[in-house]
């Protein structure tokens, strides 16, 4: 009867000895969810090392010019246009150059785009490719012309921002260290706000304010002129009063224009911005209030969604310890015994849970690659050089978790080597149980 007792406790104490493994196995990895993902220094130190800031500028500057595109106009057969309801050419922004009476106007177009291409666009068979629009920019930015306000996207000055002018923009309203800076607030304020520590995120404007009401307004302001189309007579007659027409200036001035009033002009920009609120509100619980509900398990709320969530997770932390000790009581007769039946899953455990990291640290790249194609991405807007620095801060995230897995894993795994060795050690002393 002993003997069929023993069989039945060792029995149960290796099943408790598997399950220990697959949930400690199991603890690990959500442990570091919440530990590391649930973190904020991990995504901070993601964007610094992808160098986002440093960058913004030209990739935003890239995608912002490559908004401008328009896919569709290059291939209009794709799915992804087959789907959408097309814009008409003629409520394209830079169609109505090709209704001005304008003759200067008419030849350079003609010229920039040959006679075929110039029939076909004036006539509204279809809409002008990325090339053509190119093309057409030129012959915009230097005759005088009224655009057409009710044509359909972006205004025209907008359109005839290019690449670099949106990179220096970006580049004078946000700099890398100030905006660094307030991304990490925004950051730390939105985990406060998930754990439930603040009731809102919210965004400082006062100095974004305070660098468009100095030097930085007036040299955006410019340089957005500078790619405008020259000022007809009746256009510079409107900017005589800056504080009455600033926001209607859409040409661009002859040089030196502004060199006198350089005052007035800081002095109408920093009227404007001063009507602007010292901060925004990202999230707080006013805008998430309609959506909150309790219907599903986890609730509209993230906040309540989360803390379901870590309740969940600290009940998996639980489950090893169980079967652990449940193993020890069912096994366990001698203090070589104990080193073995802890040792042993001990060592699984840290080499499972190694083994996990490496292939996190050495496939992640492959699976994002394979899981979203740059193609695809381009299609939906982001450039390549975006889509890149998302792959980069997605791998800096996913090293940052792998790597204290893998520390964790060598810490199990050295224990359990540890216990392993001693039982060698050991001559078998019984302990009362």
């Amino acid at each position: 009867m002993r003997e069929v007792l023993g069989c039945f406790a060792r029995l149960g104490a290796v099943f408790c000895a598997i399950s220990f493994v697959v949930f400690a196995v199991l603890a690990l990895l959500l442990f570091n969810v919440d530990w590391q993902l649930g973190h904020p220094d991990l995504y901070k130190q993601a964007l610094v090392d992808a160098k986002i800031y440093e960058h913004l500028p030209s990739l935003a500057g890239e995608m912002l010019d490559q908004g401008m595109m328009n896919p569709c106009a290059e291939n209009p057969q794709q799915e992804s246009c087959q789907l959408e309801e097309q814009v008409s050419p003629t409520e394209h922004p830079l169609y109505f150059v090709f209704a001005s009476s304008s003759v200067g106007m008419q030849a350079c177009l003609k010229a920039s785009l040959g006679d075929e291409t110039y029939r076909a666009l004036a006539a509204a068979e279809r809409q002008p490719k990325n090339a053509e629009l190119q093309r057409i920019k030129p012959c915009v930015k230097r005759i005088p012309i009224l655009a057409n306000s009710e044509a359909s996207g972006p205004p025209l000055f907008v359109w005839l921002l290019d690449r670099s002018d949106w990179e220096m923009i970006i580049a004078t309203l946000l700099p890398a260290t100030w905006l660094q800076s307030q991304v990490e607030n925004v950051i730390t304020q939105l985990f406060a706000y998930l754990d439930g520590k603040t009731d809102a995120v919210k965004f400082s404007l006062v100095d974004l304010k305070t660098r468009l009401a100095g030097d930085a307004g007036p040299a955006i302001l410019m340089r957005i002129l500078a790619a405008q189309p020259p000022c007809s007579a009746s256009q510079l007659a409107q900017m005589e009063n800056l504080r009455g027409g600033l926001g209607k200036i859409i040409c661009r001035p002859p040089d030196g224009y502004f060199a006198s009033r350089k005052t007035e002009l800081q002095q109408a920009i920093g009227e404007l911005v001063a009507s602007w609120p010292d901060e925004t509100t990202l999230v707080s619980n006013e805008t998430i209030a309609d959506s909150a509900s309790d219907d599903s398990l986890l609730g509209n709320d993230p906040r309540t969604a989360i803390s379901r969530v870590r309740l969940a997770l600290r009940f998996m932390m639980v489950l090893p310890l169980v079967f652990f000790l449940l193993m020890t009581l069912l096994a366990v007769r001698s203090l070589q015994g104990l080193l073995r039946w802890w040792g042993i899953p001990l060592l699984i455990v840290g080499t499972i849970a190694a083994g996990l990291s490496l292939l996190i640290l050495l496939g992640f790249d492959s699976f994002t690659t394979n899981l979203v194609s740059t193609q695809r991405l381009t299609m939906m807007g982001f450039t390549p050089n975006l889509t890149d620095t998302f792959r980069q801060i997605a791998q800096s995230i996913a090293r940052g978790y792998a790597s204290w897995l893998g520390i964790e894993a060598a810490i199990h795994f050295a224990i359990g080597l540890a216990f392993l060795a001693s039982s060698f050690l050991l001559q078998r002393n019984p302990m009362s149980v």
